[in-house]
């Protein structure tokens, strides 16, 4: 077994060059950390499909422009997805007398979630809710995927798989906000390995009345299906809500609006989720 697992690793490494630096500071052991813009660090990580996975999580270039455009100092922001702490972490230090409520339901990850935020001093800026954000409050089984955090995911009702399931607590988008008597959120980052669906019905009265003012979704075919919906689900339930998708451009700004035949060829992109009449926004 060892032969043919250390035969895959390396044929791995030998056709992703990007790994190879990664690789590196992983068996050094004392450079097990993902830099962050700003100054934060990741860190905690049990494997190095972990370690690696985190440096996909870190928010573009374009991400962070849109980020730093439209949050107010003082804004709220929700992290739905927060999983190690990549964006919320990255958020804190660009805005560091915000209020940022990071959701996480994993236990294991949660832990490392909270850890990361001490370890960053972000403790005041951050508040960590271990729980999932979905349609409705109560719960829920989740996967947890002992070898990739970054695949950790809600599980589609009635759906079979019971290797390393957990049941944990939901909440909605609506429920949270009435509950803690927020009256508006500047910004939402959803991630969600396509259930973004259900957070986003979860989110219909935020959506409706316009508490929520901008939203950067996850936009993923692949994901979507595996969490039993489509592309055409998010477009309908987006549109129903008054809102629609954008592109977001490199610099940052909102782009054009995503056309369903084109939402359908992406592999995996971050795009923004605005009012149909957020013109002040652009």
């Amino acid at each position: 077994m060892f032969p043919q697992q250390f035969c895959k690793n390396s044929s791995t490494l030998f056709i992703t060059p990007a790994m190879w630096l990664p690789w590196i500071r992983w068996c050094s052991k004392r450079s097990r950390y993902v830099e962050l813009a700003g100054g934060g660090r990741l860190a905690g990580f049990e494997t190095f499909g972990e370690f690696w996975e985190a440096h996909g999580m870190m928010p573009t270039k374009k991400e962070r422009l849109f980020m730093e455009r439209l949050v107010l100092p003082s804004g709220v922001v929700f992290d739905i997805g927060a999983n190690s702490g990549a964006f919320c972490i990255t958020m804190a230090k660009i805005q560091p007398s915000g209020a940022i409520h990071a959701f996480e339901p994993s236990p294991r990850t949660f832990e490392r979630l909270l850890a990361n935020v001490r370890a960053n001093d972000v403790e005041r800026t951050i508040e960590c809710h271990e729980c999932a954000v979905a349609r409705s409050t109560g719960r829920m089984s989740f996967f947890a995927n002992p070898a990739s955090s970054g695949t950790n995911r809600l599980l589609p009702y009635g759906y079979a798989e019971r290797n390393n399931v957990v049941e944990v607590r939901t909440v909605s988008f609506d429920d949270f906000v009435s509950d803690s008597g927020i009256r508006s959120v500047d910004f939402a980052k959803i991630d969600v390995e396509g259930f973004e669906c259900e957070v986003l019905w979860g989110a219909a009265r935020v959506l409706r009345e316009r508490i929520l003012a901008v939203g950067l979704i996850e936009l993923c075919p692949a994901n979507l299906q595996l969490a039993g919906a489509s592309v055409e689900d998010l477009f309908q339930m987006v549109r129903e809500v008054g809102w629609t998708l954008r592109w977001i451009t490199p610099s940052g700004d909102i782009g054009d609006q995503i056309a369903l035949d084109d939402a359908r060829t992406v592999v995996l992109e971050n795009v923004a989720l605005v009012p149909k009449d957020g013109a002040d926004l652009e």
